[in-house]
């Protein structure tokens, strides 16, 4: 199949590179999707690091989104962007692992690292070989409208929109923003995104699962209400360019990274999950899936909570004809708190989602990876499901080229005569 996750630890040192060598060495990627974190186990607690969620493509691209809580110290949250690079950041808004995706090739990719810190870096990477893909992204402000993107630079209609949403490229204490915001568009009917906001101190905070948006950011003033201070919602498909129409502003400078996929694509903007332990068959897609992505925070709805903060993560269908996945997630945990769930690729559990409790006593709530890919979808296996209702989105990729060169070609012979 065209797809491979792999887990890695960094190792290289300021100035020096490092090469991730993939199982599959004849796959080439054109799309990457990464996940970043100081943490390798859930339940450790790290004051004040954080993690970062970042894309690149072949066309020239890279950026991320990295997500920060206040200090505990009287500092607000915020999100801080980078269009160079993928960091990670201390709470105090410093800059403490910094590195680069600089090659791509057949079988590798090579990570040149610009600033090394004290404590050990873990990077989930989701490699994708697509029909095509185009990173890019857009840091104006602009107003309320349809804001055509993409234009000079992307060159073909896309299928499929994944966007980071943040509000600054330098962090601002002052602001009690959104941290974490990503969303799936494939079209203006069929779009969804999850969205962490916080108070100062990081006391409480919102949740979001939205099923009308593709970025959206909360504010959550102390003891306020959360109010809606950035929404973007999808608007069309055209042959290189794409629109998002801005229902909502923010007087300081949102930052949006774009990743544009073509191929065959399905997203439910959200399906419940599971109560009860067991398999589950996804078999909408009607189509054998490349790869499953999936995210959660919580239920529709503004209401603020201590626990159920964004988890995402995906399972690669990179063993093919309907094999079990290798699959990475990340959970967004409690309070100055980085973790990442790093049980190791080719493991039964290795896990698609989980999602838990952001107490320091980190309980799991649910917890699930893809058992196996079919010709129609994929099978869900849940070997942790509390009571709690909790809603997901769900996006599943296949390169439509791929499919087609299984399909019977039917070759002329003579005149008048076709022949299989």
């Amino acid at each position: 199949m065209a797809c491979e996750v792999v887990t890695f630890q960094s190792t290289a040192t300021a100035g020096n590179t490092q090469v991730v060598s993939l199982s599959n060495d004849s796959l080439n990627p054109n799309a990457i999707i990464l996940q970043t974190a100081h943490t390798a186990n859930l339940g450790t607690l790290n004051t004040g690091l954080n993690h970062c969620t970042g894309v690149w493509s072949s066309k020239g691209n890279q950026c991320c989104m990295h997500a920060r809580k206040g200090d505990g110290a009287g500092s607000a949250a915020d999100s801080r962007t980078a269009t160079a690079a993928y960091c990670l950041m201390n709470s105090s808004g410093s800059v403490i692992e910094e590195f680069r995706i600089t090659s791509v090739s057949a079988g590798s990719v090579t990570i040149t690292v610009d600033t090394a810190g004290d404590r050990d870096k873990y990077i989930n990477m989701l490699c994708i070989e697509a029909d095509d893909a185009w990173v890019g992204y857009d840091d104006s402000k602009g107003s309320a409208g349809i804001q055509s993107h993409g234009d000079g630079d992307l060159d073909f209609e896309g299928d499929a929109l994944f966007m980071l949403l943040g509000h600054n490229t330098a962090m601002d204490d002052t602001e009690d923003v959104a941290r974490d915001c990503i969303g799936w568009a494939i079209s203006s009917s069929n779009r969804g995104a999850n969205s962490n906001s916080y108070r100062s101190n990081d006391t409480e905070r919102a949740s979001i699962h939205s099923v009308t948006d593709v970025g959206i950011s909360y504010s959550t003033p102390n003891g306020g209400t959360p109010a809606v201070i950035t929404e973007a919602d999808f608007s069309a498909w055209a042959d290189g360019s794409f629109g998002i129409d801005w229902e909502t502003v923010h007087a300081n400078p949102r930052f949006c990274c774009f990743l544009v996929l073509k191929g065959n694509v399905w997203l439910d903007e959200s399906h419940a999950l599971r109560t009860s332990t067991g398999t589950t068959d996804v078999t909408a897609p009607g189509f054998e899936p490349d790869f499953v992505y999936e995210q959660s925070s919580r239920a529709t709805g503004t209401t603020r909570t201590s626990s159920y903060a964004l988890a995402w993560g995906f399972s690669a269908n990179d063993a093919g004809a309907g094999a079990g996945s290798t699959g990475c997630c990340y959970s967004n945990g409690g309070l100055n708190e980085a973790n990442l769930d790093r049980e190791l690729n080719g493991t039964a559990e290795a896990n698609t989602l989980l999602i838990r409790d952001d107490s320091a006593g980190a309980t799991v709530l649910k917890r699930f990876h893809v058992q196996e890919f079919d010709a129609s979808g994929f099978t869900r296996d849940y070997n942790t499901a509390d009571g709690t209702a909790m809603n997901a989105l769900s996006f599943a990729y296949a390169k439509a080229a791929a499919a087609a060169a299984d399909k019977h070609i039917m070759t002329l012979t003579g005149a008048g005569i076709i022949a299989a």
